[in-house]
C-alpha cells in the first residue's frame, strides 16, 4: 500500500504595531508586546520555544534598542532620538 501525507504550511499573520513613544533620555519599555496583534494558524501568538510557539529574536538592532523576553521593546536612558 502507498499512503501520501501532505503537511501544511503554519500561517502566520504578523500584524505592523504601533509601539507608541518612548523618551530616549530616560528610557522605558513599552506596554505592548510586538506579538501583540500576531496569530499563529488564527490563535494568538504566543512566545517560547515549544511546538506552536513564537521566537523573537532582534536583528541588528541599534544601541540602546533590545527586545525583553515577553516581546515589549526596551529603550535604555540616553538613547538618540529617533523613529526605529
Amino acid at each position: 500500500a502507498i499512503s501520501t501525507l501532505t503537511v501544511a504550511p503554519a500561517v502566520i499573520d504578523a500584524v505592523a504595531d504601533a509601539l507608541g513613544t518612548i523618551n530616549g533620555n530616560t528610557g522605558g519599555t513599552t506596554t505592548l508586546s510586538l506579538i501583540n496583534s500576531d496569530t499563529l494558524n488564527a490563535v494568538q501568538a504566543v512566545i517560547g520555544s515549544n511546538p506552536g510557539q513564537v521566537k523573537i529574536e532582534g536583528v541588528n538592532l541599534p544601541t540602546g534598542i533590545s527586545i525583553a523576553n515577553d516581546g515589549k521593546v526596551v529603550v535604555a536612558p540616553n538613547t538618540p532620538a529617533g523613529s526605529y
